[in-house]
């Protein structure tokens, strides 16, 4: 049944009432042999195993990397992406995320540096002086005229400019992004307040 043990230790009974009892012996010494055989190839399947928990192991390391790549620049053009629209403090921290990571990532020393440039450290505290408002003139249908400028990231083609976004003609077009990426972004400024 291939219980080699176990035969082994009925021939080793045997042996002890009778040593010369038929071919106890050979059988014996065969049944030692196949619980040799038996070790070796539990060893060699363990080595298997531990050979390609190894291999994995290594390609999940040399996979790593990748991410990390990816995320790093994912962060970056993140952060260039804020940098173009001026919000320095998101670009900042998504910088300083690859910074930490990479500090020699691209360009992303002298991200940081600008942006210092650009804005102080320390935030001064806030003025007590009180600047009334101006009361927004009331909107009550969409008004073009109010719109100031438009623009854009980036624009898909002629058809798809950021004035197609705000132009109340549904049928000329558009605004479309160039691609598909995060941090897009399309900017109305509007010539006078509007509630």
């Amino acid at each position: 049944m291939g219980d080699w043990a176990a035969a082994e230790g009925e021939y080793k009974q045997i042996i002890s009432i009778d040593a010369n009892y038929k071919d106890v012996q050979t059988r014996l010494a065969q049944m030692r042999a196949k619980i040799a055989e038996g070790a070796a190839t539990a060893t060699a399947v363990a080595i298997a195993q531990a050979e390609r928990a190894q291999a994995d192991a290594q390609a999940t390391a040399a996979a790593a990397p990748t991410v990390t790549a990816e995320a790093l620049e994912a962060h970056y053009q993140k952060g260039l992406g804020y940098m173009s629209i001026g919000r320095w403090e998101e670009a900042k921290a998504e910088l300083e995320q690859v910074f930490e990571t990479d500090p020699n990532y691209k360009e992303v020393q002298v991200k940081l540096a600008e942006i210092k440039a650009i804005v102080p450290t320390a935030t001064p505290p806030p003025t007590a002086t009180y600047t009334p408002s101006p009361t927004p003139t009331p909107c009550t249908e969409f008004e073009e005229a109010r719109i100031e400028k438009t623009e854009a990231s980036s624009v898909w083609d002629q058809e798809y400019m950021p004035e197609k976004a705000v132009d109340g003609d549904l049928n000329s077009g558009w605004w479309a992004a160039s691609d598909k990426r995060e941090g897009e972004w399309i900017e109305l400024r509007l010539a006078s307040a509007c509630q």
